[in-house]
């Protein structure tokens, strides 16, 4: 058998004897690059990207010494935002595993621990916070005073004047809307207020859940979730039936598919939209009719102006769609929606948090 050679290392070895001058420039040059590539890929993910941008604003940058929160499946930090996009808030935790609120850049008040967090109009903002064994909210920065021993669906009306959210006392559950207990049950989640300051949430009793109504129970399913009130009195949700689920739209039920999401009114109500899935694709579901198909979807809305627009994935690559133009974007987009001719949304990058404004 005869024994490999690695000629390379020879090679090497012998320049390195020959000249050594000549070995140590490509070791220095090596350590340049090294360095370099890097800093030029971070300097660039920093830029504003070349676009139609109007403008970009760089709201916050997030210290070192915040640890938010980050969502299990990407690792994106998780921020919420109000629905002008000039305010955010996120969890953060100390070493000691204490919990606070980070509200426009400032932190609030310590508890054991921080749950939900909402912002409503008119500069509403609410979360829940645990302390000594009870859950309680904090409303607009002051405590209410009873606690429980859950809280969560922290939700505001559209006019701001109406707040509800779900308790649990005793092992039973129950809204608690504008700080009046209602019907207790072995479940409740999803609530939601109409234009019209109609309420609806789901309940679960027995076998199954239901939709809640203005207090009136309505048909009952495996399950129950995105409740969605839209203009002129619409009214839809998503249902389980087995393995599937489809969309009740108006008491009508609608196809069944793997999964339905993000179900959204236009302006007027009369468009009404929802991201499906069927095996290994999804894609936007439009007054009934099934659109293009992708590896992932997103986030779907109607603005102002009835442009539909949502996130797209093909493989790992992220695309802003609003109408039929499409936008990539270096950091996490949150909530894109069009105004007239312009496109807002927020995007994290790195830990800066930014607003950026396109034209469209």
């Amino acid at each position: 058998m005869i024994e490999g050679k690695n000629i390379f290392n020879e090679s090497f070895d012998r320049t390195k004897k020959e000249n050594p001058k000549f070995v140590a420039i490509i070791v220095a040059v090596s350590i340049v690059v090294l360095l370099i590539i890097p800093a030029l890929y971070f300097w660039f993910f920093r830029q504003e990207v070349p676009r139609d941008v109007i403008s970009t604003t760089n709201l916050f940058t997030i210290p070192e010494s915040h640890r938010p929160e980050r969502d299990n499946n990407t690792g994106d930090f998780i921020i919420h935002f109000n629905n002008n996009r000039q305010r955010f808030a996120y969890r953060s935790s100390t070493w000691d595993e204490r919990w606070f609120v980070v509200l426009n850049g400032k932190e609030q008040k310590e508890y054991d621990s921080v749950g939900l967090l909402t912002f409503g109009p008119n500069n509403n903002f609410a979360y829940a916070a645990k302390q000594n064994g009870k859950w309680f909210v904090v409303l607009n920065g002051k405590e209410q005073e009873k606690g429980y021993e859950s809280v969560n669906q922290l939700t505001f009306s559209p006019d701001g004047r109406n707040f509800a959210h779900n308790a649990k006392e005793d092992g039973k559950w129950f809204v608690i809307l504008n700080e009046t207990e209602g019907k207790k049950y072995e479940s409740t989640s999803i609530l939601t207020f109409g234009s019209n300051n109609d309420f609806a949430y789901a309940a679960k009793e027995g076998d199954g859940w239901f939709a809640v109504l203005n207090g009136e129970e309505k048909e009952k399913y495996d399950s129950v979730n995105l409740l969605t009130f839209g203009p002129n009195n619409n009214f839809a949700y998503a249902a389980k039936i087995g393995n599937d689920w489809l969309v009740v739209l108006n008491g009508e039920e609608h196809e069944r598919y793997e999964s339905v999401s993000y179900l959204a009114f236009n302006e007027n109500g009369e468009e009404f939209g929802y991201i499906a899935r069927l095996p290994r694709r999804k894609f936007v579901v439009l007054n009934g009719e099934e659109k293009e198909r992708y590896d992932g979807l997103d986030y779907l809305s109607f603005g102002p102006d009835n442009k539909l627009s949502y996130l797209s994935r093909v493989g790992y690559s992220q695309t802003v769609i609003v109408g039929n133009k499409k936008i990539e974007e270096p950091g996490k987009v949150y909530s894109p929606v069009v105004i007239g001719e312009k496109l807002y949304y927020n995007s994290v990058r790195g830990r800066e948090i930014w607003i950026v404004i396109e034209s469209f």
